[in-house]
């Protein structure tokens, strides 16, 4: 079955997500598959992620998401594995932030099994956390405000954002400050986030900002990122 989730609704979206990434911890332990198509090394990954069952597993269990942001060689690469998974009884979940409107996105849409929109209600209460908390999270930890960086944490995490999510963006957030920090905030490319960089970089030691990026960076590894969230919360408090 394939289950599509969309919209513009961040919060209750990813509620969702949140389910099915538990219902398939509670069948396969860790022999399910997460992709994210907004990941740096997807070029590399996406061929592996796809490329079948684990040896152990009936069927697959794999979350998609952001499929709609792949280029288009890659896109056709995970087109021709959707027949595939219509035909068995796999279990995969392709999410995707607002609604796309390119060709692979409309090609998921159709074959879909299962389909849900999220619409933002002009009721949302205006604290929900979205996509843009992503970046107030980095903004708590580089101006050293610990407890409010606790709190965005587990909003986000509530909220069913994927710890790999929130790594990236304070890898971006602090790769940003160490540019600043050594004399390199013009190879920002957005000014305003430039002149955010420098002031917060004069929070840090050269070498805290360097230390904190190379710890982020060891997370990164595929190979490490067992207990991501607890390594994640324990970066945020204590670095």
């Amino acid at each position: 079955m394939i289950y599509l989730l969309y919209g513009d609704d961040v919060l209750r979206s990813r509620a969702v997500l949140k389910k099915f990434r538990e219902r398939f911890r509670r069948e396969t332990g860790s022999a399910w598959r997460h992709i994210d198509c907004e990941d740096d090394e997807i070029d590399e990954r996406l061929p592996t992620e796809i490329g079948g069952q684990s040896l152990f597993a009936r069927k697959d269990y794999v979350i998609v998401e952001h499929a709609s942001a792949l280029p288009e060689k890659l896109a056709h690469t995970l087109e021709q594995v959707l027949p595939h998974w219509i035909e068995d009884d796999s279990v995969i979940v392709f999410y995707e932030r607002g609604t796309p409107k390119n060709k692979l996105f409309k090609r998921i849409f159709e074959v879909a099994g299962k389909k849900e929109e999220f619409r933002s209600a002009s009721a949302s209460p205006s604290n929900a956390p979205q996509e843009r908390e992503l970046f107030a999270l980095g903004d708590a930890w580089g101006t050293k405000a610990k407890g409010l960086a606790f709190i965005k944490y587990n909003q986000l995490l509530d909220a069913g954002f994927e710890p790999d999510a929130i790594l990236r963006t304070l890898m971006w957030h602090v790769k940003n400050l160490a540019l600043a920090t050594h004399k390199k905030a013009k190879e920002i490319s957005s000014p305003f986030v430039a002149r955010k960089a420098v002031e917060q970089a004069r929070n840090f030691r050269a070498d805290e900002i360097d230390g904190a990026y190379f710890k982020l960076l060891s997370m990164s590894d595929p190979r490490g990122k067992d207990f991501l969230d607890t390594r994640l919360l324990e970066f945020l408090l204590k670095t």
